[in-house]
C-alpha cells in the first residue's frame, strides 16, 4: 500500500482472517475507498490490509454479490453486470412520436382493474390498520372528548348561500339522495344559520354525485 501511495487507516480491534496463501493472519488496517478497475469498470472499496502472496486482491462474496457478479464454474468465467439504467416512464403521445420516428420499442402497458364483489375486509390497509375501520360504520361517529370544530376569521357573520337552481329531475334526485343520507344517519337536519348551496355532477355512468359548494366558507376558514 505504501508502494501505492494508498492510505491507510488504523480501525478500533483486530480481524482474524482465513486467507488461501498465508493461513490465518490478524490485521486492523484497512483501506478506505479505494480506487479499483475490473475491466474498464471503476469501483471505490474498502479493502482489508493483509498479506498475501502473488495475489493482489480477493473480492469477497459479500462485495460479489453487492455488484451481482456472475461466476460460471462450469465455462470458467466471471462476468460483470453491465450498470442498468433507470426505468423511465413514457406517456402514451411520446409513444406515439417514437413510432412515427420507427425507434424500436419493448412496451408493456398495465392496467389496474378492480374486481367486482371485493369486501373492505379484503383490503391491505383495512387489514393493516383494523381497529380504524369498525365492522359497523351505518350511524355518524360517536361524541368524542374533543370535538371537531372549523376555526373562522374574527368577526365572520354567518353565510348562507341562495340554492342553485335545478331543473325537476335534479330535484327529485336530489331528494332522493338526501332522504338515502338521512337513513343512514349521514347527515341529520339542522337549523344552523351557516349554509352552503349544493349542486348535482353528472358521473361518467350517468348517476349523479351531490356535491356541496364550500367555497365561500373556505374564505373566511382560517387555515
Amino acid at each position: 500500500m505504501k508502494r501505492l501511495s494508498i492510505p491507510v487507516t488504523e480501525i478500533p480491534g483486530r480481524m482474524e482472517i482465513e486467507t488461501p496463501s498465508s493461513g490465518s493472519v490478524t490485521t486492523q488496517l484497512v483501506c478506505l475507498n479505494c480506487p479499483v478497475t475490473v475491466f474498464g469498470r471503476h469501483f471505490g472499496m474498502d479493502l482489508v490490509c493483509i498479506p498475501l502472496t502473488h495475489i493482489d486482491v480477493i473480492f469477497g462474496m459479500n462485495w460479489l454479490t453487492f455488484n451481482r457478479v456472475h461466476i460460471n464454474c462450469c465455462a470458467k468465467t466471471v462476468v460483470f453486470p453491465k450498470p442498468e439504467e433507470d426505468s423511465r416512464l413514457m406517456s402514451s403521445k411520446e409513444v406515439k412520436e417514437s413510432l412515427k420516428e420507427h425507434a424500436e420499442i419493448f412496451a408493456m402497458f398495465a392496467s389496474l382493474k378492480l374486481e367486482s364483489g371485493v369486501k373492505i375486509e379484503e383490503l391491505p390497509v383495512v387489514c393493516e390498520f383494523p381497529d380504524v375501520f369498525p365492522a359497523d360504520v351505518s350511524d355518524v361517529p360517536p361524541e368524542r372528548e374533543v370535538e371537531f370544530t372549523i376555526d373562522l376569521v374574527p368577526g365572520t357573520s354567518p353565510i348562507s348561500m341562495t340554492p342553485y337552481r335545478m331543473s325537476a329531475s335534479e330535484l327529485k334526485e336530489l331528494k332522493k339522495q338526501l332522504e338515502d343520507l338521512l337513513e343512514k344517519k349521514f347527515i341529520q337536519p339542522s337549523v344552523s344559520p351557516w349554509g352552503a348551496p349544493v349542486l348535482l355532477v353528472k358521473k361518467k355512468d350517468g348517476s349523479m354525485r351531490l356535491c356541496v359548494d364550500y367555497r365561500q366558507l373556505n374564505k373566511v376558514t382560517i387555515k
